[in-house]
């Protein structure tokens, strides 16, 4: 089963829409998509497939989120732009 989810853990950001997969780290994702804002969570966990949504340390009642939604839509995206940023910093 492949899954859609946005994690923020330990400052590492993993955005998956179930074929494309994004990680890198919170400074990093913020670089690389930056209409997100900012973060008020030190941990996220939010599974769109098996309606899981965990901020820190409190199990949320699941509802859409249209921030992280709007991530795991926009994976492709937030990917090109890390590969472009690595591929400026090489050069």
């Amino acid at each position: 089963m492949s899954q859609k989810i946005f994690q923020l853990e330990s400052d590492e950001v993993l955005v998956t829409d179930g074929q494309n997969t994004y990680t890198d780290s919170k400074e990093n994702f913020l670089k690389d998509f930056p209409s997100f804002g900012s973060f008020s969570n030190n941990l996220v966990i939010y599974n769109q497939t098996l309606k899981v949504y965990v901020t820190d340390d409190k199990i949320n009642d699941y509802t859409a989120q249209p921030n992280f939604d709007t991530c795991i839509d926009s994976v492709q995206t937030i990917i090109d732009a890390q590969k472009k940023r690595n591929s400026d910093a090489t050069t």
